[in-house]
């Protein structure tokens, strides 16, 4: 697979100026890469300008939201 090149987009509320950068991504390509639509997709931070993409298991969801259950509990 080739790489490709995605322009980042800025969305937010314009009137008011508080804009964010967005990036969307979309296409066959994706589900041929192992990205099925509806799935959940962890976004690791690796250096400046760098990002990872990973499908998540069911299992590393269930984890997460524990996670985030005992620590709104506490």
């Amino acid at each position: 697979m080739n790489a490709r090149s995605l322009k980042i987009e800025m969305a937010g509320d314009f009137f008011r100026r508080k804009t964010h950068p967005k990036i969307r991504l979309e296409g066959q390509w994706l589900a041929r890469l192992g990205f099925p639509a509806g799935s959940r997709v962890a976004v690791v931070p690796m250096a400046t300008g760098e990002i990872m993409l990973r499908v998540e298991s069911p299992t590393e969801i269930d984890a997460r939201l524990a996670a985030n259950l005992v620590t709104v509990a506490a």
